[in-house]
């Protein structure tokens, strides 16, 4: 199945809690069928920012559209039918099979009985067998490492079938052969018209897997453009507060100096 995404806008987008101001007046334009990395140190505005574009948290100031839709007049549902967020969330505290988590991805198309079919069967396990948990099936959540449960999450937004994903550090507990396997998978989907949106630590897997990045620093837009040409060993080093160099196709970054 293809799906294909509108081109997500931010405008002046700020969101601050309490007293904290945690965006600052973002502008950013996000297309369909690429990878879009935020990368940028930590507290800078990342997961914020994911959350904000998913309509997850609501900005304190600015706009954001889906297309030509303000994304606070979608609903719920039409929400849940456009983009599969995959956060921190922890398992949730109920004794479910690794399946059963999986088949609640197709909550929103599913009817007004809200019983699923065959076809929704069988597409939580495809999604099961994308991130190598075929045989997990009947394994209860709480019985998964730290890796398997995050796998399991992707499995849930693959079943969810939407035209966005956004992902907040979906390798965090991943060993390299499944770190690759994701982004492989994200940028498949991405090639058949979906916008695919994911926070990254790994700044050398980041420059080999996106096609757009978005660099914050300190809840506001350091710079945002394609990898090939906006992410330089200069950037980086502004961004992350330390020197760092190419070797080869990635970026080692060295102990920041103390004055």
């Amino acid at each position: 199945m293809t799906l294909t995404s509108e081109t997500i806008r931010a405008r002046d987008l700020s969101v601050q809690v309490g007293t904290a101001s945690l965006l600052r007046s973002i502008d950013l334009e996000i297309a369909p069928g690429a990878v879009t990395v935020v990368m940028g140190p930590n507290g800078a505005g990342k997961t914020t920012l994911l959350r904000a574009l998913g309509g997850l948290d609501v900005p304190s100031d600015g706009e954001i559209h889906w297309g030509a839709s303000p994304l606070e007049q979608l609903g719920v549902l039409k929400r849940a039918r456009l983009v599969a967020h995959v956060g921190h969330e922890a398992s949730p505290p109920f004794p479910w099979t690794a399946f059963e988590l999986v088949l609640m991805g197709r909550a929103p198309h599913l009817g007004l009985r809200g019983l699923e079919q065959e076809a929704d069967r069988v597409k939580a396990h495809e999604a099961l067998r994308a991130v190598e948990l075929t045989g997990f099936e009947e394994r209860l959540i709480d019985s998964l490492s730290a890796g398997e449960a995050q796998r399991l999450m992707w499995a849930r937004a693959l079943c969810q079938e939407t035209p966005t994903l956004m992902l907040d550090e979906p390798v965090s507990h991943q060993d390299p052969r499944h770190a690759l396997l994701l982004m492989e998978l994200l940028r498949s989907l991405a090639r058949q018209g979906r916008t695919i949106i994911v926070v990254l630590h790994d700044v050398s897997l980041a420059l080999r897997y996106a096609d757009h990045v978005v660099l914050l620093r300190g809840g506001e837009l350091h710079a945002s453009g394609p990898a090939t040409t906006t992410v330089t060993t200069e950037v980086l080093s502004e961004v992350y507060g330390a020197p760092c160099r190419r070797v080869g196709d990635g970026v080692i970054f060295d102990p920041p100096t103390h004055s």
